[in-house]
């Protein structure tokens, strides 16, 4: 490997680490606020260096990525205790995730009835599982064909329920069928 030293420490622990990586420490951006000498702060910076070496963060793009990711960060977040630079990996995996899970999860602009319809999906709920939240099998019909809007009492049950915001089911736009309002959501 050209540009690298070999790092210090245990035999089993010895690993080459770019000469770039090495130098950075004296930013250090990612312990700022921190209080640390500077051979407690190289030391951690080895370790940082050698877990970015290990793990080769990149912006997730795909599932097996995201997958991967989630599983380093199960397994950090296990560990009784951390070092600075497994909570600083730890905190760079959860905005790596964050990102990709807005991207490729993001329900967007989905309207009420649709935000409805994808949690009773994701939960393989059936129509009949609302009838006490509607009131009747008829309300309840008529709001999930879309001819009947979500009042804010129906959106408080749907929110309990769901264990989401009330405002999941409120149409923003105040422009739904029939969505009368019948009390501020609590």
């Amino acid at each position: 490997m050209r540009n690298t030293v070999e790092a210090d420490g245990p035999r089993e622990a010895r690993h080459r680490v770019p000469e770039k990586l090495i130098a950075a420490r004296s930013s250090a951006s990612f312990l700022k606020g921190t209080e640390l000498s500077g051979s407690k702060l190289a030391v951690v910076d080895l370790q940082y260096a050698r877990l970015l070496s290990d793990f080769a963060p990149v912006a997730i793009k795909t599932d097996a990525e995201h997958a991967r990711a989630l599983k380093t960060v199960g397994e950090l977040m296990e560990k009784e205790r951390r070092s600075q630079a497994e909570t600083s990996l730890l905190k760079l995996l959860a905005v790596l995730i964050e990102g990709y899970e807005q991207d490729r999860f993001s329900m967007g602009e989905a309207s009420p009835l649709e935000s409805l319809q994808e949690l009773m999906r994701a939960r393989k709920m059936r129509p009949t599982e609302l009838w006490d939240v509607f009131g009747s099998k008829g309300v309840a019909s008529e709001v999930l064909n879309g001819k009947r809007g979500i009042s804010m009492a129906m959106a408080r049950k749907l929110g309990r329920l769901f264990h989401v915001p009330p405002a999941v089911f409120i149409d923003a736009t105040g422009g739904g069928p029939d969505s009368s309002d019948d009390g501020p959501v609590m």
